[in-house]
């Protein structure tokens, strides 16, 4: 399905989103810095942040390592930078311009990472081996201990201890580095998803601005912020089945100037779902700046509501299952077989229902 041109719907105007602020330079020039000299994009990146435009060929790389998945149980050199450089290609995604197609490309790759979650079980699996080789050093040294001072059962209870405990803190360190690493490619890519506003980017970080991470769930709702105002009249029907619901559910979580873009994006977009939590809305902000704009994107949702609600109201033909062939009106010049369930039906009468003379 072909998506509608993002062009700014004739119904409303609004004054300019406010700027976000993009992530500092700082962190983003320390990611760059901390790439091996033999990554792929490490000089096209620091290109970028002099202003010099990557070449043509730089776009699929970028896209490709955004794709990867950290691999192997290992901590090898790879595994532990990949993270910054699929940080650093996020980045770069939302600076350089981009054809519609590598445009498509660009915000598939975002998306997924932005919905894309650490593997629990590498964690584990990586906390386990820790806490073996920790458990074995202490057998070491308690095995020595153990022949000097002859205390077996004691030497085998501390390794034990140091096995479990080691297991433990390793566990925590290594889900909470995988996550914290994860988080910061996602802030990338909510923000460069939001300097390439597509429906589907649009939609991703509608689902991200709900989420229970501060820093992510902030940095999307910020975005969102820029990006609302792209969606027009021409996107309504065409989307997810969740978007509108979690658009509402903004209603009731989102800062002022948020709430301001998802009203007005309602009425753009919204379906007679979006009626009663805006009805809601409009008992909460008497006297408020949004009554102006809820007044507006009422009638609106009421109509829909109505028109969806409408062909279940209409009256249908009563079934007759017990019809035969035989008594279907047929027209008098028959020019071909008509197909029976286009044909009219006789009244069919018994014996109580003939008229007395």
């Amino acid at each position: 399905m072909e998506e509608p041109d993002a062009m700014q719907s004739p119904e409303y105007k609004t004054e300019p989103p406010e700027e976000i602020a993009d992530i500092p330079g700082t962190e983003i020039h320390d990611l760059i810095g901390r790439l091996p000299k033999e990554s792929p994009i490490r000089e096209w990146a620091m290109g970028l942040l002099i202003g010099i435009t990557p070449p043509e060929e730089s776009i699929p790389v970028f896209i490709e390592i955004l794709e990867r998945q950290p691999g192997g149980l290992w901590w090898n050199l790879s595994t532990l930078r990949l993270w910054r450089e699929q940080a650093v290609a996020a980045w770069a995604l939302g600076q350089v311009s981009l054809t519609p197609e590598q445009t498509d490309a660009a915000v598939t790759a975002l998306v997924r990472m932005l919905w894309r979650t650490p593997s629990d079980k590498n964690s584990l699996l990586r906390a386990g081996l820790v806490s073996v080789v920790l458990g074995l050093i202490t057998a070491v040294f308690g095995g020595l201990i153990a022949v000097f001072a002859r205390f077996f059962p004691t030497a085998a209870f501390m390794t034990l201890v140091v096995i479990v405990c080691g297991w433990v803190v390793s566990l925590t360190q290594c889900t909470q580095v995988e996550h914290n690493h994860q988080r910061v490619v996602q802030r990338f890519a909510a923000i460069s998803l939001g300097k390439l506003p597509t429906l589907l980017s649009i939609e991703a970080l509608i689902a991200t601005a709900l989420e229970t991470g501060l820093g992510l769930r902030g940095v999307a709702r910020e975005t969102l912020v820029r990006v609302l105002p792209e969606l027009t009249s021409a996107y309504y029907g065409h989307l997810r089945p969740l978007t509108v619901p979690n658009l509402c559910r903004l209603l009731q979580s989102g800062g002022p100037a948020l709430v301001k873009q998802v009203l007005i994006a309602l009425g753009k977009v919204g379906d007679g779902r979006a009626l009663r939590p805006v009805e809601a809305l409009a008992k909460q902000q008497n006297g408020s700046p949004l009554r102006n704009i809820i007044e507006e994107v009422l009638p609106i949702l009421q109509e829909r509501k109505r028109m969806e609600d409408a062909p279940r109201n209409l009256l249908r033909a009563s079934d007759q299952p017990f019809a035969t062939l035989e008594v279907l009106l047929r027209p008098a010049m028959d020019t071909g077989e008509a197909q029976p369930e286009q044909l009219l039906r006789t009244a069919i009468t018994t014996d109580s229902d003939a008229p007395s003379r």
